[in-house]
């Protein structure tokens, strides 16, 4: 092992998610499971199980609900030492009904006054030293009142470390609107190495105009000169990308029996982080991604916890697929 071994620093805000039994509706439920979510704790859990050494930062109440994170958070093998733990605040809540076709899942927030929305751009500082990778998500730079210069500050000190910069568009239309969104995301965008968006925030949210075929190297060019890698997703048909060394790339989707989606975003970012862990080509990395996005729909919650193993067992089908 190196004797700096590479880690991922992740920022963002983790609740609690509350779900019904699937085939339950909010409104009649009694029983409610409890687990975490959110996007970046959603990354970090992902990365450890794929073997990573990754730490989530984020607002806490030092409460029992507080606690109640930090461990599941911890016991997912996630560092939990850089919390910035407050005395004020509470944990944001959603409440997932999951979908049952025709009927589609359902979602509500519940996360005004979080101990996340207090985190300032101030509390980063010491809790980004020795990453070598550092991701943050548009929902983070949405918290309001200071999630747009603390997402910028991350990836600013993220920089002066040497780290390699992550970002996630992952627009939220309930937190912001398009016009506030566009100059911060966009700004976001201009310091990341890898940049991730779905085509739909691609056109809508950044404001970029090209068919999908053209859609990440129009992103790369317009709205990330400086990254490396920009990636589009396409939901269920997969995922393009565009390479500055490699040029485009893309993986095809999978056919998937989705338990639930929630979750798909943050697993396939988990996929380039580790695939970047391991050296591996922007091909492969966004094979990875793709794969590991379709897992994550096959299990309950944001947690995508799937081992090395079992993203390579379906990349493999995915090879013998495309030699028959």
């Amino acid at each position: 092992m190196s004797a700096h071994p590479a880690l991922v620093v992740t920022l963002g805000e983790a609740m609690l998610r509350l779900s019904p039994p699937r085939g339950e509706l909010l409104a009649d439920a009694d029983l409610f499971q409890a687990t975490v979510g959110g996007a970046e704790s959603n990354v970090a859990v992902a990365l450890a199980a794929l073997g990573a050494r990754v730490a989530w930062i984020g607002g806490l109440p030092d409460n029992a609900l507080g606690a109640r994170v930090a461990n599941e958070l911890r016991a997912c093998g996630v560092d939990t030492s850089r919390i910035v733990w407050r005395e004020e605040g509470r944990v944001g809540l959603y409440v997932v009904e999951a979908g049952v076709p025709p009927r589609p899942a359902a979602v509500l927030y519940d996360r005004a006054g979080s101990a996340a929305t207090t985190v300032a751009p101030a509390d980063l500082e010491g809790r980004l030293d020795g990453a070598t990778h550092a991701v943050v998500s548009g929902v983070t730079a949405a918290l309001e009142p200071h999630g747009a210069a603390l997402a910028q500050r991350f990836l600013e000190r993220a920089g002066e470390l040497g780290a390699r910069r992550y970002l996630d568009v992952n627009y939220r239309s309930r937190l912001w609107p398009v016009e506030r969104a566009r100059p911060v995301l966009r700004a976001l965008a201009a310091q990341a190495e890898v940049v991730v968006s779905s085509a739909a925030d691609a056109r809508t949210v950044l404001g970029l105009d090209a068919p999908d075929g053209e859609l990440a190297a129009t992103l790369q060019r317009e709205a990330a000169p400086q990254a490396e890698l920009a990636v589009v997703t396409h939901g269920d048909r997969g995922a393009s990308a565009f390479s500055a060394t490699h040029g485009a790339v893309a993986a095809a989707g999978h056919d998937v029996e989705v338990v639930d989606g929630l979750g798909a975003g943050d697993a396939l970012l988990a996929g380039l982080v580790w695939s970047d862990l391991q050296g591996r080509p922007p091909v492969d990395a966004l094979a990875a991604g793709v794969a590991l996005a379709a897992l994550a729909c096959t299990v309950r919650g944001g947690h995508a916890r799937f081992a090395p193993a079992d993203v390579e067992r379906l990349l493999r089908h995915d090879r013998a697929k495309a030699a028959r």
